[in-house]
């Protein structure tokens, strides 16, 4: 059976047609367009790989001489890369003095525990002064945890605008710290 053409009809001099969607068939390029997308970008991400892995010393010189004489193509990777690994560096190097401060605290726990003298009335001091060692340790160790998590996401991020952008939100931090540092240095 051969569809019917449905004829226009005008109303005030506007024409109105009257269009039939398949909608599954729209449905199903929809994915096969994203499933395409998707692959090809797989496919980019393998071939990039395979790319660094291929580099022979040859071709090593070539890009050193390259970057040396400023003809080499830059899409960012070594500036993201530059800056992922300082950050990273500095995230490990904080979570690592997370670790030693936590040491310091319970070996200092430990040392004041031993001349603590457990008499009435000082047992309610000694108990709060336990907590509060047991209280900074653990906030320690969690915030150690943390610096160490964002060292591992950063040194695996690849999107240079993410990686400048926390780049700019921790030197901002730290000349926040030393600035407050210099107004308390000032005030004492």
């Amino acid at each position: 059976m051969a569809k019917k053409k449905s004829k226009p009809t005008v109303v005030n001099n506007i024409e109105s047609v009257n269009m039939e969607i398949d909608y599954d068939k729209l449905a199903e390029a929809i994915v096969k367009a994203q499933e395409k997308a998707e692959e090809q970008k797989n496919l980019q991400e393998l071939r990039d790989e395979i790319e660094v892995e291929k580099l022979s010393v040859c071709e090593a010189f070539k890009m050193f001489v390259a970057i040396i004489s400023k003809k080499a193509k830059s899409n960012g990777t070594m500036t993201s890369g530059f800056l992922g690994g300082i950050m990273s560096l500095f995230f490990n190097i904080l979570a690592i003095f997370g670790v030693g401060l936590i040491v310091v605290i319970i070996v200092s726990a430990i040392a004041t525990v031993k001349e603590f003298i457990w008499m009435w009335e000082s047992v309610s001091f000694n108990i709060f002064s336990i907590s509060l060692y047991c209280t900074a340790t653990i906030i320690t160790a969690i915030i150690s945890f943390i610096f160490r998590a964002v060292a591992n996401e950063i040194e695996k991020e690849k999107d240079r605008n993410y990686i400048i952008a926390v780049f700019s939100a921790v030197v901002a931090f730290v000349a926040l710290v030393i600035s407050v540092i210099d107004i308390i240095k000032g005030v004492i």
